[in-house]
């Protein structure tokens, strides 16, 4: 057995309070991953070979944990390739010793001006937060660590988009299109992109049609990656009355199948999604990981999804769909999502 990657929360604790992340309503005890029970895990990947990389990310900043540096230094030791995700206010944290034994950053940035940048729900205002994370792409763009910035948007039209969220989220992700262009142009003043068409990338994302190419390469080691804007498995507040979470049965899960989540308690869940723990085997307190790994719980939901079968309950959710509760209005939202995904695909289509 061996994963694309093994994922540790080295703390669940965040300085954003994002209204699109289930952080700021997480009911889990806040806390940090000790280096102790760590250090043990990174050994018994490494003795066991189960992955070649380690990513730094969970459901909280891992640059809120001071032992963030001696912990990827050990993974380096084991020769084990690294990777962190930090919403970018304390980049200033990433020394340079940390970042030599880094191998990908990815910044993850979101929102792109003041309007929607309130709603990180954290006391600092977009410039200065732009300003922190240009300044640092200026002094470490060219070092040897490849930094990928990290935004969201959504297909216009997309059903859950329109019809389940709050128009809040509507406008954050509008906004968002032109906002990037502007930062893209700011980022262009401090990094040689010449072999980089941004009015191309504005406009596929302006057009709702940005899984062409989800990572742009911007500079030598400089990407944009953008990604489509998922509800956490229907987890996260805010959706309009009438709708019902339907369960899927059958399927398969990339994300599970890529590896485990170490939560910051010890706890080894299988799901990088799994912001409250709902989907935990055991406890590196309690088990070793190759045990946990083993056990009948991980392997019968492991396996299950390598045959096309959802075994929980909450994957089932997560892996489900909406549906509204009045069968007329339903038939309408289904006739409304199959003449837009057609839109979409040939859009795509044509783009090509």
């Amino acid at each position: 057995m061996k994963f694309d990657r093994i994922q540790f929360e080295t703390t669940n604790n965040c300085n954003m309070r994002c209204s699109f992340c289930p952080n700021r309503t997480m009911k889990r005890a806040r806390m940090f991953l000790g280096f102790d029970i760590f250090k043990k895990t990174i050994d018994e990947i490494s003795c066991n070979n189960l992955t070649n990389t380690i990513s730094f990310v969970g459901n909280g900043e891992p640059l809120l944990d001071n032992k963030i540096g001696e912990k990827i230094k050990y993974c380096k030791l084991k020769g084990l390739k690294t990777v962190i995700t930090t919403n970018g206010v304390l980049l200033k944290r990433i020394t340079p010793d940390i970042l030599k034994n880094l191998d990908i950053l990815y910044i993850s940035w979101q929102t792109f001006n003041e309007s929607s940048f309130k709603m990180r729900n954290i006391n600092l205002n977009y410039d200065d937060y732009e300003a922190k994370i240009l300044n640092f792409l200026n002094e470490n763009y060219n070092k040897s660590t490849k930094i990928i910035l990290s935004i969201m948007f959504i297909r216009k039209r997309k059903r859950f988009m329109m019809d389940l969220l709050p128009d809040s989220y509507y406008a954050l992700f509008q906004q968002n299109g032109r906002g990037l262009y502007k930062t893209l142009k700011k980022v262009e003043k401090i990094i040689p992109c010449k072999q980089v068409n941004f009015e191309k990338i504005y406009q596929i994302i302006k057009k709702g049609v940005h899984f062409l190419n989800n990572e742009h390469q911007l500079s030598n080691n400089l990407f944009l990656n953008i990604d489509e804007y998922f509800d956490w498995g229907g987890g996260l507040q805010g959706y309009s009355e009438g709708f019902v979470r339907m369960p899927c049965l059958k399927g398969s899960c990339k994300i599970m199948l890529a590896g485990p989540l170490v939560l910051s308690n010890g706890e080894v869940s299988i799901c990088c999604q799994d912001a409250e723990g709902n989907v935990t085997v055991d406890n590196l307190n309690n088990s070793s990981l190759m045990q946990i790994l083993l056990s009948k719980k991980y392997q019968d939901v492991y396996n299950g999804f390598k045959n096309n079968r959802i075994i929980l309950s909450h994957c089932q959710k997560c892996k489900g769909y909406w549906k509204h509760k009045n069968k007329y209005k339903n038939l309408l939202y289904n006739i409304d999502l199959i003449y837009n995904s057609f839109k979409f695909r040939l859009k795509k289509f044509l783009l090509n």
